[in-house]
């Protein structure tokens, strides 16, 4: 069977699949697949979009046309930004004039988000566990003096807020807003200039919390984050306490760099952008360097609140981490 004729039978038969199961199974029959695997990673990864959304092509594909494989790179392309809007549809549109009319679908599913494959996270990860789909988030551990007593001598105490968990992603000229699942919060667009200005446009991403404020800028205390979202967009600001390399982020973890220079990262950043962002909607969290136990504690009675202790030495990963503990008031 050709390449162009086995794409396409996998492709119907996980779409045809009812239960979760059989396409589990379908997975691992072809899970050395590599065209079929990034088929999966560029149409599921929640990091890789194209704003493609709305794209209404002119032509489905080709009899007898060449396979998917032959123009993955022009996905690829379109996801590191190498096209402008225009750009993109009109390669796109080249595509599907040469593209096999049985893969065509696919092409544009994954453009537009919605390949129609119907699988789920977990299916997905039982095949390859090292595929983001689902949206990377470092969380802490509950506190204990095991885990603290590996920590580094020195480290960061920092106010626990309550909010909305928020992740802005600047890549070159893209700037992102989201939630902790990696959906949009397009409502908080008017922030994106100043977001721009802080990464210099670089390829970073911000963590922290979207809280809400008073006329008076002063931090007005939530129940749950649902507040957040019905809050008016100009009472929103932003919490931020950590800066990560994209490509770090993308892998699900960065060895690289330490707790300690991402966040004097971001605070020299922010000194940076001061004359471009001169009320800015960002601030650091409340925070201390702590040397002992009783140094935290005090800190916890002076925000009378949760605290999160960060280890300085501390790599951003996804999912939990031993590397910041949070202590419970």
């Amino acid at each position: 069977m050709s390449r162009v004729g086995l794409t396409s039978k996998i492709a119907h038969s996980i779409t045809s699949a009812e239960t979760q199961e059989d396409k589990l199974e379908i997975l691992m029959k072809y899970s050395k697949e590599s065209l079929i695997k990034r088929i999966v990673n560029f149409a599921y990864n929640p990091l890789i979009t194209y704003d493609m959304t709305d794209y209404n092509p002119v032509n489905k594909g080709k009899q007898y046309g060449m396979g998917i494989s032959k123009f993955m790179h022009v996905i690829e392309d379109i996801n590191d930004g190498k096209y402008t809007k225009e750009e993109a549809i009109f390669a796109s549109n080249l595509v599907l004039t040469h593209i096999s009319n049985d893969e065509s679908d696919i092409f544009i599913g994954i453009l537009k988000k919605s390949l129609g494959w119907g699988l789920e996270s977990q299916t997905i990860s039982a095949v390859w566990p090292e595929m983001n789909v689902s949206y990377p988030v470092q969380y802490p551990t509950e506190f204990s003096n095991a885990l603290y007593k590996k920590f580094d001598l020195a480290c960061a105490a920092q106010k626990s807020y309550t909010g909305l968990r928020i992740n802005v992603i600047v890549r070159g000229n893209g700037i992102r807003i989201v939630n902790s699942l990696g959906e949009d919060l397009t409502y908080l667009d008017m922030y994106h200039a100043q977001f721009g200005n802080l990464a210099q446009h670089g390829d970073t991403i911000f963590d922290g919390m979207a809280v809400h404020v008073d006329d008076n800028n002063e931090i007005i205390t939530v129940e749950d984050d649902s507040e957040i979202l019905e809050a008016s967009a100009e009472n929103i600001r932003f919490i931020l306490w950590d800066a990560i390399r994209y490509d770090g982020f993308v892998n699900g973890t960065d060895t690289r760099i330490g707790y300690n220079w991402r966040y004097n990262g971001l605070e020299h950043m922010m000194f940076l952008s001061a004359e471009k962002n001169q009320n800015p909607c960002y601030s650091l969290p409340q925070s201390k360097s702590c040397t002992n136990i009783e140094e935290i504690k005090t800190f916890q009675d002076e925000v009378d609140g949760d605290i999160i202790i960060k280890n300085l030495s501390g790599t951003w990963q996804n999912g939990f981490t031993t590397s910041d503990l949070i202590l419970r008031k």
